[in-house]
């Protein structure tokens, strides 16, 4: 875990086995960027784990948010970040909720999960959905794929497929089927 000096500002970079992990506090503690095995899987002007609204009024949380802790333990690290929204910045409404979000990285590079955590400081009851925009990408030596599919799979929790040759990826779910879904949600 280490800070690195970008144009946007100090970012904290998680480096493990086969990757790499970079987080930008100043703009959302979003992620900016994450490398597996040399594939970059964050669209870089986008990026993954983006904080947003979809009430009281759709809304993207950005801006800077405030480091609070960062911990160890023998299987992983993580850290977390912290932003109040202000009444000035996102109305009464919101005024007065704070996010507390949390990166926890496995230290063998498994991959990544993210939480946030809300508590309301406010004198009133806030009312909200929350959701984490998330825009993907796969690039290979700064090239993107060229096809991204979502496949039925013949069986369930059948592997995903990252073909960089062809630039082909294909997408399937690890549930149980389901009939309405299967329905709804026909590949070509």
């Amino acid at each position: 875990l280490e800070k690195q000096t970008a144009a946007t500002g100090q970012n904290v970079v998680f480096t493990v086995p086969n990757g790499q992990l970079v987080i930008n506090p100043a703009n959302g503690a979003k992620i900016t960027s994450w490398r597996h095995s040399g594939v970059e899987l964050a669209a870089p002007d986008n990026g993954l784990a983006i904080d947003g609204l979809m009430l009281p009024a759709p809304a993207f949380i950005n801006g800077p948010y405030q480091f609070v802790e960062q911990a160890q333990t023998a299987t992983a690290l993580s850290i977390t970040f912290s932003k109040e929204l202000t009444a000035e910045e996102y109305g009464y409404e919101l005024g007065g909720l704070t996010l507390r979000k949390t990166y926890t990285v496995p230290v063998d590079g498994s991959g990544f999960t993210v939480s946030t955590a809300f508590r309301n400081d406010s004198d009133h009851e806030v009312a909200f959905a929350f959701l984490y925009h998330n825009v993907p990408t796969v690039m290979v030596g700064g090239k993107d794929v060229v096809i991204w599919r979502a496949v039925m799979p013949g069986q369930d929790g059948q592997a995903q497929t990252l073909d960089l040759t062809s630039g082909q990826v294909e997408l399937f779910r690890y549930k149980a089927t389901d009939a309405e879904i299967d329905q709804r949600c026909q590949s070509s």
